[in-house]
């Protein structure tokens, strides 16, 4: 119709070739009319976008992956507590990115090797109770979740129809559209405490880029785990605050000839001021009149990279 009408017709496909590979395909069709304006004949012109189609998929799988970094940092803001973070950090991950299913697993550092999820958001919670993943030696331990946990490693199943190493849940994961699935582990107090495990309804989703982004994502929840965990000590040492505050009275007042006590007593102080410079979220740190550190906290353990 639209050559009989002398316009020029546009579009692209989607098309199979004849290896199997499908590819993209630009299609310009323009009208070639007589001098009486009758059209005898079209002119095609036809172009490979493939590669145009490839990055902008790209660019904007790594857009929604930037968003999820922004929002994830902005839970460790907005969250309360521990439990709460990580829920927020898989619910991020699945709404922001489009997977289908994130969890966060903890690793039980004990025989049984289990690992425990603790967090999820996506398609099926009962898949998830179900999954019965280790990071031992055994079939169940040798997946990518176990194995990222073993190795430190970001471990990968491009394709959950072929791996080997997936046999003991690919049933399970196919009847809900799972095709691949990618692992971080992560740290705390900078050991290996457990993954988060992301899953695909594509194969081999994952470009180099977005697993970079998606490692720092990662970094950020451990950051968030060890803020959290030092807000409620904090909360904690601040009852303790409270309930020793008569004790600190009776220390100021000790005089020469209860020395014995005073000592015993300085002992505790000794003990309670620490408990206060780690209840601290900013780095902190003690100096003697010499000059010379005495003491750090976590913060600060944390900020510099170095052990106190």
């Amino acid at each position: 119709t639209n050559i009989n009408n002398g316009k020029e017709l546009q579009g692209e496909l989607y098309n199979k070739k004849k290896n199997g590979e499908f590819f993209w395909e630009s299609i310009s069709i323009s009208p070639v009319k007589n001098s009486e304006g009758i059209v005898t004949n079209i002119v095609a012109i036809k172009e490979d976008i493939t590669e145009k189609k490839n990055q902008v998929e790209l660019l904007y799988r790594l857009n929604r992956t930037l968003k999820a970094m922004h929002d994830s940092n902005e839970a460790i803001l907005l969250c309360d507590d521990e439990s709460q973070f990580m829920n927020e950090v898989c619910k991020v991950i699945v709404e922001d990115c489009g997977h289908k299913l994130v969890w966060i697993g903890f690793a039980e550092d004990n025989n049984s090797k289990k690992v425990n999820p603790i967090a999820f958001y996506g398609k099926d919670k009962e898949y998830v109770e179900k999954l019965n993943i280790t990071w031992d030696d055994s079939d169940y331990g040798n997946g990518p979740t176990g194995t990222a946990i073993k190795t430190g490693k970001v471990a990968i199943c491009g394709n959950m129809f072929t791996s080997t190493d997936f046999e003991p849940w690919r049933e399970e994961a196919l009847k809900r559209g799972f095709v691949s699935s990618i692992v971080f582990p992560f740290k705390i107090n900078n050991e290996i405490a457990g993954a988060i495990t992301i899953y695909s309804s594509d194969q081999d989703p994952f470009s180099t880029e977005e697993i970079n982004l998606l490692s720092e994502l990662v970094k950020d929840l451990s950051y968030g785990i060890d803020i959290l965990r030092l807000k409620k000590s904090k909360e904690k040492a601040d009852i303790e605050l409270r309930n020793h505050r008569d004790n600190l009275e009776v220390l100021v007042k000790i005089r020469s000839g209860e020395l014995q006590s005073a000592n015993e007593q300085l002992k505790s102080a000794s003990i309670y001021m620490r408990t206060l410079l780690e209840a601290s979220l900013d780095p902190l740190v003690t100096i003697d009149k010499t000059g010379i550190i005495t003491d750090v906290n976590r913060a600060t353990e944390l900020a510099t990279g170095l052990s106190r």
